[in-house]
C-alpha cells in the first residue's frame, strides 16, 4: 500500500481513470483501495465528486444508454447498477429519466432474437421466449405486450 502518496497523487490518477469513462464511487474504491490509504481515497472520491468530476448518477444514466442498447430491461438495469454501489434512489432517478420505451425494446429484443416465429401455438417456444425476456430484466408487463404483439403480427 502506498500511503505515502499525496492526495494530489490520488486525485490525478482518479481522473485520468475518470477521463476515460464513468465510474460509481464503489468502482473507484475497490480499483484503488490496494494501492491508496483508505482514508486518503475516500477524501479524495469525495473532492471530486464535490467539483463535479465525479457523479453516480452520470454514471447511472451511461450504464442506461449502454444496456438500452444491448437490449436489457429496467429490472436487469437496475440490479446492476445496485451491484456497483449506486443508491436506489439515484437508480430510480435515472430509469425514470431514461426516455426509454420498455415495451418497444422488450419487442425489439424478442424479434432480434426470435425472428418472426409465432408462440401462438407453441407453448414451449413461447416459455422460451418468456424466460428469455425475464433473464433480459424485462417486467411482466413488458413481456406480456411483447408476447401479445408478437403473436399478432402474423
Amino acid at each position: 500500500m502506498a500511503a505515502a502518496s499525496s492526495e494530489n497523487d490520488i486525485k490525478a490518477k482518479l481522473i485520468r481513470c475518470l477521463a476515460r469513462r464513468e465510474y460509481s464511487v464503489r468502482e473507484l474504491q475497490t480499483k484503488f483501495q490496494a494501492e491508496f490509504d483508505p482514508q486518503s481515497l475516500d477524501q479524495a472520491l469525495a473532492d471530486l465528486v464535490r467539483q463535479g468530476l465525479q457523479s453516480d448518477l452520470r454514471y447511472a444514466e451511461m450504464l442506461i444508454r449502454s444496456r438500452v442498447r444491448q437490449g436489457y430491461g429496467p429490472a436487469r438495469i437496475y440490479a446492476e447498477l445496485k451491484l456497483k454501489g449506486v443508491t436506489a434512489d439515484l437508480v430510480q432517478q435515472a430509469l425514470q429519466e431514461s426516455p426509454q420505451d420498455w415495451y418497444e425494446l422488450a419487442q425489439a429484443a424478442l424479434w432480434r432474437r426470435f425472428g418472426a416465429n409465432s408462440a401462438e401455438d407453441d407453448f414451449k417456444l413461447r416459455a422460451k421466449k418468456t424466460r428469455f425476456l425475464q433473464y433480459r430484466g424485462f417486467e411482466h408487463d413488458h413481456i406480456q405486450n411483447a408476447l401479445i404483439t408478437s403473436d399478432t403480427s402474423q
